[in-house]
């Protein structure tokens, strides 16, 4: 399916990035992963076997420009193009009300769930253009509607919000190119962490990363050629 296509996922030795990882692998692409620590990414590159021979990391930080400059560089260096493109690093902090969140909070899920989708975006979108051709795919999240679990969590809701309006806001801007953006809001993803986490939850109700980066990969494909602007709700029974 995504034979000679070239993909650079972020947050690659996540649960969903490391999911998302595998299934471009299985499908012939070639990746070019992000990852932020050393031993996490060996450990997940060890558990492909065989599958890692098409997978080059770059070590780095999604929310630094120029890494995300180097990241781009090396991919282009390497493969001559870029043709998907997942945001996939973010992380979630809160609970605590809105007048007990800290400065520190707001700009960490800010930067972590919103400025890392712009900067490598950024960085794709003059080489997507220049071959008339690109897939994006963004995460928000639930917890960015109003369906959401918004309570105590209003700085990571604010940055999954963002990350909606900002797939909105550069579909308009790409569609008369060839580059569809789209995102993905999932609800609790069933992870060991999150399981960690909420001991006490019904497990069965959340959704698998597996499951989640099926998705991942149709709105990557040629498939879905014509879903440009999509924010596509993965709940699950949660």
């Amino acid at each position: 399916m995504f034979e000679g296509k070239v993909a650079i996922i972020t947050g690659s030795a996540g649960s969903l990035g490391s999911a998302t990882t595998k299934a471009f692998l299985k499908k012939k692409a070639k990746v070019v992963a992000l990852y932020h620590t050393e031993e996490k990414f060996n450990k997940f590159v060890d558990a492909l076997g065989d599958l890692s021979e098409n997978l080059h990391g770059v070590q780095g930080d999604a929310m630094s420009a120029e890494d995300c400059k180097r990241l781009v560089k090396e991919t282009i260096d390497r493969h001559g193009k870029v043709d998907i493109l997942v945001n996939i690093v973010g992380g979630w902090k809160g609970g605590k009300t809105l007048d007990k969140t800290s400065e520190e909070t707001w700009d960490k899920m800010i930067n972590l769930n919103a400025k890392t989708v712009f900067l490598c975006s950024r960085e794709v979108l003059p080489h997507m253009i220049d071959e008339n051709y690109g897939r994006i795919v963004n995460i928000s999240a639930k917890s960015s509607t109003r369906k959401g679990r918004m309570k105590n969590s209003s700085a990571y809701a604010a940055s999954k919000g963002a990350v909606r309006t900002l797939t909105y806001a550069m579909t308009e801007e790409l569609k008369d190119k060839n580059i569809n953006v789209n995102c993905i809001m999932p609800s609790t993803i069933d992870t060991e962490d999150n399981r960690k986490m909420i001991p006490k939850a019904d497990f069965s109700k959340w959704v698998p990363p597996e499951q989640i980066a099926e998705t991942i990969l149709f709105l990557c494909s040629d498939k879905a050629k014509d879903i440009k602007g999509a924010c596509v709700p993965i709940y699950g029974k949660s």
